[in-house]
């Protein structure tokens, strides 16, 4: 029988709304003139499987 490694998961902590701070480094942004069509298709295409 092969032993399983188990993962440990670091310890999850709630931040208070009020102290987040919006980041402009990680803005998601979508280019005038892409409908969610081709957003999707996009998505699809780099997926690693199809469901």
């Amino acid at each position: 029988m092969a032993s399983v490694q188990k993962i440990k998961l670091s310890p999850s902590c709630d931040i208070p709304f009020n102290k987040m701070v919006l980041s402009q480094s990680n803005v998601r942004r979508v280019k005038a003139g892409v409908s969610i069509e081709q957003l999707a298709e996009s998505i699809a295409q780099r997926r690693c499987y199809k469901a």
